[in-house]
């Protein structure tokens, strides 16, 4: 039977074919839901032990994928107040984050809204990631590009979301003067 007569029949109700279907395709599924688990977690580990290393609280939301974003605000927030700035990066990238994802959801629930409310939201969670990531960068390896070159290139392109964070776990090598 054809992959097309196969689809056609499951679709009409055929409970064989629908099982058919789902036999053909379950090592598919369960060889992407086993990488999207690693990539999570190889996304969410690096962070969780840079907020270790720093002794700063609640390490545990970046395994929260909506509040993760919350330390990477907080690193920045610490080392600026420790230099004398006071910033609210923490909230300001939570909420902007938070937005995002309920826009996102708003428009797969085919709610109209114009596409680049989506857009802007995304380039400002980027903007202000990166300018995070510069000021973390500068505080452990203060003279080397290259560190924040590598974290712009993987946060743009998000194929391996865990890069940035595994950049930051090596930049922890180099002392910090603020820690």
């Amino acid at each position: 039977m054809c992959l097309h007569c196969l689809f056609s029949t499951a679709l009409s109700g055929n409970v064989s074919s629908l099982c058919a279907v789902f036999v053909m395709f379950f090592p598919f599924i369960l060889a992407a839901s086993i990488l999207m688990i690693l990539t999570y977690v190889f996304s969410a580990l690096p962070f969780f032990k840079f907020i270790k290393s720093r002794k700063l609280k609640y390490a545990f939301l970046s395994w929260i994928p909506i509040l993760d974003v919350y330390n990477i605000g907080k690193v920045y927030d610490d080392i600026n107040k420790k230099s004398g700035k006071k910033t609210n990066f923490k909230f300001i990238l939570t909420v902007v984050n938070s937005l995002f994802f309920v826009v996102l959801t708003a428009k797969l629930f085919h709610t109209p809204m114009p596409d680049y409310v989506l857009w802007s939201l995304l380039v400002a969670i980027l903007i202000i990631k990166l300018i995070c990531f510069r000021r973390i960068l500068k505080e452990y390896v203060p003279d080397d590009l290259d560190y924040f070159v590598i974290t712009l290139i993987f946060s743009i392109i998000p194929i391996f979301p865990f890069i940035p964070g595994l950049i930051l776990l090596s930049a922890l090598k180099h002392p910090s003067p603020s820690r």
